[in-house]
């Protein structure tokens, strides 16, 4: 059991009158921590990013480890929401420099891979509301870090699998990350704030009002599209211990999954947030992780046996072309492979047969779907129902972009994922990524002549075929 405890919150916040009486309620169950540490961050200056408070969090920590008593190497951190986010970016800065990380992490609703809310985040509506709080800014650079399929996000998610697992391509796994105890936990409720129903936003199924339980969830699939044979490669992964925790909510004082959270008197008897994070405390070598996660996988699948409508997967398209740039144009199509007839290569001629096979996975998506990201241009996020995406054995992914110019062109690219050669796409409550690249064809912008003969009137474009070698 650690003897030491940093609680990091979330976005947004500006008092430790965050935390509630969540720290009281934690020293209550788990007397063998003997110091708890609360952090203070500003997420809300406009120029500051997530890296920029992972970077000021080395400096603070640094200092907290020259004071006794502290020691990180036998301490958990709990982090709330966005502070999920500035507690992981700090751990994959320290790794390979000696300094010593954290045995166990748990976040609570932790927002792993973004939130919903964003995108508004960043709108007039919240400047003014943010305003009339005495704050004149709303943290516009860690909104958008917190933006489904950001270049934050996106680096942040496939190095984390790469540093624990190995990058499956010859990198191993780093001994330090490979041995750290994680766990995660989000809430099913929206809450009794009848004001998160005006917004989709915060309205979603299978959410907690702010953080879908998919992006809370330290278990997802990161897939490699290769362009050459259609196929896609994940990354190594291995089950995690994730816990769904049913009638709590992101905020709020009676369902908030941090600030709902009082002492009760009786230790052995805490909230039920509290008492998921004092068994994760309890584990100490591999075998008490495996039964953990297990426990928590079958609690899990109980949860989604009696809310199918809620059992909902994020999928995450990064698509770049074969230059590195993101593609801002791009239709993603999600279809039924089996659909008789189809053929995307022909879709002039059976249109159809097209439409048929893209309805037949439309019930699965779920509304506003999909969401383009604003600044990572090449980000395209959906969010669809397992149960009935799953319920189609084979989906073809066809993927197709517009140029500005005439010259260069995309290649269209096709992908089938048959559920009965490879793993599905999604998973109930967890996100896949997905990176997509599109062959640039500049074959029209050059050519070759010989000298003789020549036409110097001509001018391109078209090029002139009088002479042409090549």
């Amino acid at each position: 059991m650690p003897a030491f405890a940093l609680i990091v919150h979330g976005y947004s916040e500006d008092s430790l009158g965050a935390y509630a009486r969540f720290p009281d309620a934690l020293a209550e169950a788990v007397p063998d921590v003997q110091r708890i540490v609360l952090a203070a961050f500003n997420s809300l200056d406009d120029g500051v990013t997530i890296d920029d408070l992972a970077i000021a969090f080395e400096k603070r920590m640094s200092a907290l480890e020259n004071s006794k008593p502290w020691n990180t190497a036998d301490a958990v951190f709990i982090c709330h929401s966005t502070g999920a986010l500035v507690a992981r970016r700090w751990l994959l800065n320290r790794l390979g420099s000696g300094l010593p990380i954290p045995s166990h992490l748990i976040t609570m609703a932790g927002a792993w891979h973004g939130s919903s809310l964003a995108q508004i985040g960043r709108t007039p509506l919240n400047y003014a509301k943010q305003y009339l709080s005495q704050h004149h800014t709303v943290g516009a650079r860690v909104l958008q870090d917190l933006d489904y399929g950001s270049d934050f996000l996106l680096r942040l998610n496939k190095e984390w699998l790469s540093k624990r697992y190995g990058d499956g391509a010859g990198a191993s796994a780093d001994a330090q990350m490979a041995g750290l105890f994680q766990f995660t936990m989000g809430g099913d409720s929206l809450g009794n704030d009848n004001s998160v129903r005006l917004l989709w936003q915060s309205s979603e199924r299978g959410s907690d009002n702010t953080v879908r339980l998919s992006g809370a969830n330290c278990n997802y699939t990161y897939l490699i599209a290769d362009a050459g044979t259609g196929k896609m490669s994940a990354l190594p992964s291995a089950p995690q211990p994730h816990l769904i925790i049913p009638g709590y909510s992101h905020y709020g004082p009676d369902t908030g999954i941090l600030a709902a959270n009082v002492p009760t008197g009786d230790a052995s008897a805490p909230a039920p947030p509290v008492a998921a994070i004092k068994e994760a405390l309890a584990v100490h070598d591999e075998a008490s992780y495996s039964a953990i996660i297990d426990a928590w996988s079958s609690r899990n699948a109980l949860w989604i046996g009696s809310h199918q409508d809620d059992a909902n997967a994020t999928i995450v398209f990064n698509v770049r072309d074969s230059g590195g740039a993101s593609i801002g144009d791009c239709y993603i199509g999600i279809l039924d492979a089996h659909e008789p007839g189809l053929n995307v290569q022909l879709p002039t001629s059976n249109q159809d047969a097209l439409v048929k096979a893209l309805l037949a996975v439309t019930p699965s998506l779920q509304e506003q779907q999909p969401i383009h990201n604003n600044v990572e241009l090449g980000s395209y996020s959906f969010y669809v129902n397992v149960p009935q995406f799953n319920s189609i054995n084979v989906h073809l992914v066809t993927v197709e972009a517009q140029n500005d110019g005439s010259t260069v062109t995309y290649g269209p690219l096709n992908y089938t994922v048959d559920h009965a050669t490879v793993e599905h796409l999604v998973f109930p409550n967890q996100f896949t990524y997905v990176d997509l690249v599109l062959p640039r064809n500049a074959d029209e912008s050059f050519a070759l002549y010989g000298t003789s003969p020549i036409d110097p009137a001509a001018i391109w474009p078209p090029f002139s075929k009088l002479g042409r070698i090549s």
